[in-house]
């Protein structure tokens, strides 16, 4: 998902024109999702203390043969798998809806392709 997040965000808006019918390698977008957990991990690891380090840290020490799956599963994967499902879903059905509420086709398109950056413009904002 964190590969896919990144393509939708950053790299179509600045590949494809409006025009242009996107196409997502999802071999490609899955790469990318690797690389980016691994840098997230190294960051979180030497970075300031707070929960996902503290969790981080707890299956780091357990190791493989003693890990609480359940721990696992509910402190780690779930919120971030969440989060990352609100932010690829909330914008899409919103811009699935415009047609709903009146606005044309033409709009909507145009809104597809660019609710990905304004979502995390507004978020960092």
């Amino acid at each position: 998902l964190f590969g896919l997040l990144y393509e939708m965000i950053l790299l179509l808006p600045l590949r494809v024109p409006l025009h242009h019918t996107p196409v997502l390698l999802l071999w490609q977008d899955w790469g990318l999702g690797v690389l980016f957990v691994k840098i997230l991990y190294a960051g979180t690891l030497t970075g300031p203390d707070w929960h996902f380090k503290r969790v981080l840290e707890q299956v780091f020490q357990a190791g493989v043969m003693q890990m609480d799956v359940w721990f696992v599963t509910i402190k780690l994967v779930l919120p971030v798998v969440v989060t990352q499902l609100h932010l690829l879903c909330i914008p899409y059905t919103l811009c699935s809806a415009l047609p709903l509420l009146g606005f044309s086709e033409d709009f909507a398109h145009v809104c597809h392709r660019r609710i990905y950056p304004g979502t995390v413009l507004v978020l960092l904002i």
